[in-house]
């Protein structure tokens, strides 16, 4: 049985409300949101990256 993209996107949004609790890995909120990503847009991959802002 597939699920639909409406319950994908459903049970994605769970899971990262999941992590709104103290002490949850950063790393780990992008892995998910990454592997997420691919799996309800249904592309090949994805990837995020993180910039530290520069002082002048």
């Amino acid at each position: 049985m597939t699920t639909s993209r409406e319950a994908k996107l459903t049970q994605t949004l769970v899971e990262l409300a999941d992590t709104l609790m103290v002490g949850f890995d950063f790393v780990e909120l992008l892995t998910v949101l990454a592997h997420r990503c691919v799996d309800v847009i249904e592309v090949a991959a994805a990837g995020l990256m993180q910039m530290v802002p520069t002082v002048p």
